[in-house]
């Protein structure tokens, strides 16, 4: 989405884009993944969750609103190349994540909140294009 945004491309978004989604800053889900390799009880179960949800739509306002500050580009434009598409069948309205039990267990915590982790991800993809790039050609496949 951030790599439309920038080159005026089309916003696909479901439907009416009420699904609801847990989000989680990209480092504080790596953390919780050591964490769990390395603390974890063999067999059990760790969910790894944000405490932070979404409306799809909510939060693609909220990435348009700070790839066009970022990249200097007019909100109401860009807002304009939103497109709703068809909902694929059977496609779950909300995904919920419980992660007491990693909280509790083996005392992970969110470090990020999501508007610092939004903001920091929009950053990086702006100013690493030429990675994009090669992922969206295939080129790192050579």
């Amino acid at each position: 989405m951030i790599s439309n945004i920038r080159d005026g491309k089309s916003l696909p978004v479901y439907g009416e884009g009420k699904n609801i989604r847990d989000w989680i800053y990209v480092e504080d889900h790596n953390r919780a993944v050591w964490l769990i390799m390395r603390d974890g009880e063999t067999g059990q179960k760790y969910n790894i969750g944000g405490e932070n949800e979404w409306q799809n739509i909510k939060l693609l306002e909220k990435l348009i609103d700070l790839t066009s500050e970022e990249a200097g580009l007019d909100f109401d434009k860009v807002h304009g190349t939103i497109s709703h598409v068809k909902d694929r069948p059977g496609h779950d309205a909300r995904y919920a994540i419980d992660c007491a039990k990693i909280k509790k267990d083996l005392g992970w915590q969110r470090r990020m909140t999501f508007e610092e982790g939004l903001r920091m991800t929009v950053k990086w993809y702006l100013a690493n294009t030429e990675w994009t790039e090669n992922i969206k050609s295939g080129g790192y496949l050579k």
